[in-house]
């Protein structure tokens, strides 16, 4: 992670506000779009890689936090 961007190694509070909502907003979009406004289940075959990619950037998130209260 020697390389990572500065707002990952030592976000801020603005950083964590606009990464917090557009991960948010993101994940919440991509349930209405996987769940068709939600008619169908979230757990259907076809969106198995969308869920893995919201596991993954939910994930992304979390070690951006841990940075932020490590930092503090």
């Amino acid at each position: 992670m020697e390389n990572a961007p500065d707002w990952i190694k030592n976000p801020t509070k603005e950083h964590l506000f606009w990464i917090s909502l557009v991960w948010v907003l993101s994940v919440w979009l991509v349930v209405l779009a996987i769940t068709d406004f939600f008619t169908e289940t979230i757990f259907q075959k076809r969106a198995l890689v969308l869920l893995i990619l919201m596991i993954g950037s939910g994930v992304a998130v979390f070690r951006v936090y841990k940075n932020f209260y490590k930092k503090k």
